[in-house]
């Protein structure tokens, strides 16, 4: 990702530049979400990635192609502000709508990740990210008996977690504009039984 520049009216696509997540290609094993519960799979993690640069990318006033949220909440941004990609079935895309070239630059130390996008926008905006709390909801836990347990034990083997329903606004204001308010869209996390 770090380096790649796009022209005006240009898109990219996070699975198209970052290609499929395999061994072969330096990806480890990681946990991943898989249909609402935890697991383990090739290339996890890298959805924190992608909700990374999803971030920057909002916070720079471009225009969002495609963006899916995780089914259930992630610890590393507010709800809302994440991007899951899968290769193959969800791609997280966003357009170079600034009319002028830009550029995508990215550091790594260790235990932080940084995205910038660097253009040359003369106009001095101020972008703000906006979270409406629409609903929350829990479910009960779920008992399977397990008979290689010692009778009378218990071993929870997906902690779950609550569901929530969010509205998020990117709110931009433009020297001597009026404040502008753009609806991102409705992320609803199912959560799931413990």
């Amino acid at each position: 990702i770090d380096g790649t520049i796009l022209m005006p009216g240009e898109s990219f696509s996070f699975n198209g530049v970052v290609g499929k997540r395999t061994v072969k290609d330096g990806f480890r094993a990681a946990p991943v979400f898989v249909n609402g519960r935890h697991d383990t799979g090739v290339g996890g993690g890298i959805c924190q990635v992608s909700s990374t640069l999803y971030n920057a990318v909002l916070l720079s006033d471009l225009k969002i192609v495609r963006r899916q949220n995780h089914s259930i909440p992630v610890a590393y941004v507010p709800l809302g502000r994440d991007a899951t990609v899968d290769f193959g079935n969800i791609d997280f895309s966003f357009a170079n709508n600034t009319g002028k070239p830009i550029a995508l630059s990215s550091q790594f130390e260790k235990g932080r990740l940084t995205f910038a996008v660097l253009g040359s926008d003369p106009d001095l905006k101020t972008v703000k990210i906006v979270t409406e709390h629409l609903e929350s909801w829990s479910h009960e836990d779920k008992v399977v008996v397990d008979k290689t347990l010692r009778p009378g034990s218990r071993k929870v083997v997906d902690k779950g977690g609550r569901g929530h329903r969010v509205a998020v606004f990117r709110v931009v204001k433009e020297p001597g504009q009026k404040e502008r308010r753009e609806r991102l869209g409705t992320s609803v996390y199912r959560g799931g039984p413990r």
